[in-house]
């Protein structure tokens, strides 16, 4: 029932961020469902993407 309520569901993983259920996404051309990017933490609280953009891991 969580799921059904919200508008973006982001999972987070040691290093990865994955976007598991995305609504009401700006352009209907792009799903961003699936899209996954690399980070680290810095100074503990500060998330720092390590490559350059989001990416589908097919």
């Amino acid at each position: 029932r969580t799921m059904e309520k919200a508008r973006l569901v982001v999972n987070v993983e040691p290093g990865k961020f994955k976007i598991t259920k995305a609504k009401n996404f700006i352009d209907p051309k792009l799903n961003p469902n699936g899209l996954m990017c690399d980070w680290k933490l810095v100074n503990g609280c500060q998330f720092v993407m390590k490559g350059s953009d989001w990416y589908k891991n097919d």
